[in-house]
């Protein structure tokens, strides 16, 4: 039983064996995957061009965005947390990303999976 217990935690925070959020490191690997995902893209000069985007990096409280990013890549990769944030679209709507400001954000977003040995897709 206590066997089980122990299984079952580690599970949680590290993964069940094949799943993307093993392969990342769990709920730390994933945060620390996020964390530099998130200070990437708040430094990037275009992505602060958009004056909806600086402003909003401006007000929100930093630690609490990337905790709701950990939450939603954790679960879109197979872990057990559950996202508690707006839906995604609502969430940025008012930031009028537009596709060259997007393509920066994948561009990114795949340097970091390549920095952290994962395929970008």
């Amino acid at each position: 039983m206590q066997s089980t217990l122990r299984s079952e935690a580690l599970a949680r925070v590290y993964g069940n064996l094949g799943t993307l959020y093993a392969k990342c490191g769990g709920v730390f690997g994933v945060a620390a995957f996020v964390d530099r995902c998130m200070d990437k893209w708040m430094a990037d000069p275009t992505l602060n061009e958009n004056q909806a985007v600086t402003t909003w990096h401006q007000k929100a409280q930093r630690c609490g965005f990337k905790f709701l990013v950990v939450q939603i890549v954790c679960n879109l990769t197979g872990g057990p947390q559950v996202y508690t944030g707006r839906p995604m679209d609502a969430a940025h709507k008012h930031l009028n990303i537009s596709e060259d400001e997007w393509g920066v954000f994948m561009e990114i977003f795949n340097q970091v999976c390549a920095e952290f040995g994962l395929a970008p897709d």
